[in-house]
């Protein structure tokens, strides 16, 4: 996601100590989640979740100029209600429903995870990331088509077969065969029957299509601008 966002704001980009912070975060959730875990746990988690998606779309709305300080919040009223009806009307409308559909999927996903509260906070977190990243490509593919940008004919062939590798990699992902949360003996209890050569069961296709489709996506993130490389900085949408 980091990636995507530096193609179009190479000035506005995530400093490396916020980024790697963030993932210490993340890490520590899931370290506090296995051993303790209980409502609070889940309560504060979902807070954190759809705070820091809320965050995000703002800046990815206002293409980073948006700083959560009093003097912003204070500004925008003041202006909202000054001009109520210019404050409701979009500036951005395509970039708004975009964001507007990735909202409604963390909030969906938020509630799941808060409904169920699961011990195995790891697999719920990596889903979080695996279909934000994915909901993230499509957001920056749309965004190029909608702007008249084309990617070249072998950034297609990547994406499909990214697309491909995907659909089944996620399947077997939520297949269930093992728990690493529990006990060994009771994760072992989880495991399928093999499927391919009688030697890989569920959970090793997962990782075998996840790597394909890893490999593939990053392939597509390389080379789905690169009809942009004859085209001024100045000229090139920002999204």
């Amino acid at each position: 996601m980091v990636k995507i966002y530096q193609s179009r704001h190479p000035d506005v980009n995530a400093r490396a100590h916020a980024t790697f912070g963030v993932l210490a975060v993340m890490i520590a959730l899931v370290v506090w989640g296995v051993l303790g875990g209980g409502a609070f746990f889940w309560a504060l988690f979902t807070v954190l979740h759809l705070f820091t998606f809320l965050l995000l779309s703002l800046r990815i709305y206002y293409v980073g100029q948006f700083r959560l300080e009093r003097e912003t919040l204070q500004r925008a009223a003041r202006e909202l209600a000054a001009m109520p009806r210019r404050g409701v009307r979009p500036l951005y409308k395509t970039r708004l429903v975009l964001l507007l559909i990735a909202n409604s999927v963390n909030w969906l996903l938020a509630l799941y995870g808060l409904w169920k509260q699961s011990a195995d906070i790891a697999s719920h977190l990596l889903e979080l990331l695996l279909i934000n990243t994915l909901l993230y490509m499509s957001f920056y593919l749309v965004m190029k088509l909608l702007n008249g940008e084309r990617p070249r004919w072998y950034a297609w062939c990547y994406l499909g077969g990214a697309t491909v590798a995907w659909i089944p990699a996620l399947y077997f992902f939520v297949y269930g065969s093992t728990d690493w949360s529990t006990t060994p003996a009771l994760s072992r209890e989880m495991n399928h029957q093999c499927m391919v050569l009688e030697f890989y069961d569920a959970h090793d296709l997962w990782h075998i299509l996840s790597a394909v489709a890893l490999f593939l996506s990053f392939n597509v993130l390389l080379t789905w601008d690169d009809g942009l490389a004859a085209v001024k900085r100045t000229e090139i949408a920002v999204f």
